[in-house]
């Protein structure tokens, strides 16, 4: 695994590389891979250590290991305004 030496392929795009650090990344979106569809996986290519947290109703196949968390609306978040309910989401994701 070339994340366990902390360095990872960059490819230019004529072809050529360099080494560098490796990095752990965590992906957060409720509907996983969303716009994360080419990035994540590439990053992992690369030898980065990816990892995604999404709602447990998402059932998108992913090329990287997945988390789910599951999210239970409460009857006082229904009224809240759109920020409101994110922030609810947040925490329960967190």
């Amino acid at each position: 695994d070339l994340c366990q030496s902390r360095t990872c392929l960059y490819k230019n795009a004529d072809g050529s590389g360099l080494w560098g650090t490796c990095v752990k990344i965590l992906f957060v979106h409720q509907n996983f891979p969303g716009q994360f569809l080419y990035l994540a996986p590439e990053l992992k290519r690369r030898g980065h250590d990816c990892l995604a947290l999404t709602d447990f109703g998402n059932t998108r196949d992913s090329a990287i290991p997945v988390l789910k968390y599951k999210h239970v609306v409460k009857r006082s978040t229904r009224q809240r305004p759109g920020w409101a309910a994110t922030i609810s989401r947040c925490r329960t994701a967190a």
